[in-house]
């Protein structure tokens, strides 16, 4: 049976480090999906296949963008899932 001698100490910096990670993938993750619902509802209920072709590519490189630059994260995908909202109402 194992003692308390023989369990290591928590390394809450690295605790810290990964929760940030998760939560920042997270919130990326999350508004990327709604991006591309909006995507589909572009395509499937407009019927505007090029809207939807554009969207989802810039729906790709904001996601992209936001993953590798920690410090803005989800804001390049906010400023396209509005933009996809103006596509579905306007178009």
């Amino acid at each position: 049976m194992a003692t308390t001698t023989d369990i290591p100490e928590m390394d809450y910096e690295e605790h810290e480090r990964t929760f940030r990670a998760f939560t920042l993938f997270t919130e990326i993750g999350v508004v990327h999906v709604l991006c591309l619902v909006l995507v589909v509802a572009i395509w499937g209920v407009k019927h505007a296949g090029g809207w939807a072709l554009f969207g989802f590519i810039l729906t790709m490189a904001a996601t992209i963008v936001g993953a590798f630059s920690p410090a803005i994260s989800w804001r390049p995908l906010a400023g396209v899932l509005v933009l996809l909202l103006l596509t579905l109402a306007l178009v």
